[in-house]
């Protein structure tokens, strides 16, 4: 399922990555963090996560 948000967000970093633990490689099974797929989280002044 997808979220869309349209409005900014007040989340910090470690709740983004917390987020990024329900997304799972299909074919694995394994977490996109626990595959080393993140490397890290930076929230911007504007809310925005990359």
């Amino acid at each position: 399922m997808t979220e869309v948000i349209d409005s900014p967000s007040n989340a910090s970093a470690e709740e983004v990555t917390e987020a990024l633990l329900d997304v799972v490689d299909p074919e694995l099974g394994v977490n996109v963090v626990d595959l080393g797929l993140v490397y890290g989280v930076v929230v911007e002044e504007d809310g925005t996560a990359v």
